[in-house]
């Protein structure tokens, strides 16, 4: 019963410091190409290749710089009378909000009185 146990025992430690020596990176390397254990680390990565993701990130900031340049000769062109008049409606669109707090809330006033 002891010699089994023992036996068992010797097992389990040649069992985890195999386990042990095949995650170190140096023995990875070496033992996996002659397995087939890790297939997928023999095969190359599917999907985009870098020149084309270097292509596409090139377009994209062509495209964002473009905009941003585009922004700025427009803000470059607004005239002073523009941003005044756009303030000035701005301005007359909040007091016209609040006349139009002020009416319904007279309304709302009046229907309570007259229940």
């Amino acid at each position: 019963m002891l010699l089994k146990f023992i036996r068992l025992c010797l097992i389990f430690i040649l069992i985890g410091a195999g386990f042990i020596l095949y995650n170190q990176q140096i023995v990875k390397d070496k033992i996996t190409p002659y397995t087939n254990i890790f297939p997928q680390a023999q095969k190359a990565v599917k999907g985009i290749s870098t020149n084309k993701s270097e292509e596409i990130s090139n377009q994209l900031k062509k495209e964002a710089d473009s905009a941003i340049s585009q922004l700025q000769t427009q803000a470059l062109n607004l005239k002073l009378s523009e941003v005044i008049n756009f303030f000035n409606k701005g301005q007359k669109i909040t007091s016209d909000f609040q006349t139009f707090q002020k009416n319904l809330k007279k309304d709302i006033e009046n229907l309570n009185k007259n229940k």
